[in-house]
């Protein structure tokens, strides 16, 4: 592959990428990659096959605007498209890229249990996956023995409180309520609860 010639189609791609971005027609920061940032001859080749194929696609400001499309990135690269298209492509990898970001933390028992719920019909949204681990968490943490037949439970559990819309505050509103339980029913030791005592006050929790 003659290398000056992919930089000098670049650099005119480049500067039709420019005014494109500059009348709001393409994303900011889209950029096809520099011969450095490529490592291999087939990266290369690929790269020159994509600046011609943008530069012969009507890319010109004016040709754009005629056309009513945008630029914009997909899996497949950048490409000419319909605006709204390009919009849903861009909103959904916003969306991957958050979801990785929550999930990278988590341990492999944590990412299991949304696994888990997954197996079980309850998709975990990125923004309740804190809420959901810190629900698990204190659901495991009151029986010694974490058998994985209690995920069936919990998970159903978990999707009763999203409909009531608390999820992000589950273990502080049960914190309360059992505060109100214990002041209600007055036990001799509000702390020597037994596995099935403290199921019934989760049942009785759920349903409130």
């Amino acid at each position: 592959m003659a290398r000056s010639e992919y930089t000098r189609l670049r650099d005119i791609a480049q500067k039709r990428l420019g005014r494109l971005i500059s009348e709001g027609l393409a994303p900011a920061g889209l950029a096809f990659p520099k011969l450095r940032e490529m490592k291999t001859e087939a990266e290369r080749f690929r790269a020159l096959a994509d600046v011609q194929e943008f530069l012969a696609s009507g890319t010109k400001l004016r040709e754009i605007r005629e056309s009513g499309k945008a630029v914009g990135l997909t899996p497949a690269g950048i490409v000419v498209d319909d605006p709204a298209r390009l919009a849903r492509n861009a909103r959904q990898r916003e969306r991957r890229r958050e979801r990785r970001e929550a999930l990278n933390p988590l341990s492999k028992k944590q990412r299991g249990w949304i696994k888990g719920a997954h197996t079980l019909g309850v998709n975990i949204s990125t923004a309740d996956i804190p809420a959901f681990i810190a629900y698990m968490e204190y659901r495991f943490s009151q029986y010694s023995d974490e058998q994985f037949y209690l995920m069936d439970d919990y998970v159903k559990d978990f999707r009763k409180l999203r409909k009531k819309n608390s999820v992000d505050s589950i273990v502080s509103d049960f914190a309360r309520f059992k505060a109100d339980y214990e002041q209600l029913h007055n036990p001799v030791d509000a702390q020597g609860y037994s596995a099935s005592e403290f199921q019934k006050m989760w049942n009785a929790f759920i349903k409130n």
